[in-house]
């Protein structure tokens, strides 16, 4: 059986997350103010295994706007890289053991550039829910 090789995976997987996602239905409970429009930038951290619908809900709560989200060098990463492109982010490469000066320069850079930011501290190696 020949392999089907996508030049680029993320466009019909970004097409999944809106399918799926346009099923649910989302209370917003926003103690921290982060949906206030008169904050310049923000900072998203989520769990590894809840990534799925991050890209969705920020264009969702926030359209138009941006951001850059950091995704593992590795090939998997790549993936999650192309995902997140088809939701207007830029992705930023990198990880704990391979990229990760640059990685959390460039992250730097997007902060500075007044971008949104997302993040998954546990990590796909774990210990899932637990900084890393």
């Amino acid at each position: 059986m020949a392999k089907i090789r996508l030049k680029n995976p993320g466009r019909p997987i970004a097409w999944i997350i809106r399918a799926v996602c346009g099923t649910l239905r989302f209370r917003v409970v926003d103690h921290a103010g982060v949906a206030d429009p008169a904050r310049d930038q923000r900072t998203w951290i989520f769990w590894h295994n809840r990534m799925f619908i991050f890209p969705w809900l920020h264009q969702s709560v926030f359209p138009g706007r941006g951001g850059a989200v950091l995704t593992s060098a590795s090939g998997d990463g790549q993936v999650i890289a192309d995902v997140c492109s088809e939701f207007g982010f830029t992705p930023v490469r990198g990880s704990s053991s391979r990229r990760g000066t640059q990685a959390l320069m460039a992250l730097a850079d997007c902060v500075r550039a007044g971008m949104d930011i997302g993040i998954t501290p546990d990590g796909p190696r774990g210990p899932r829910f637990r900084m890393n």
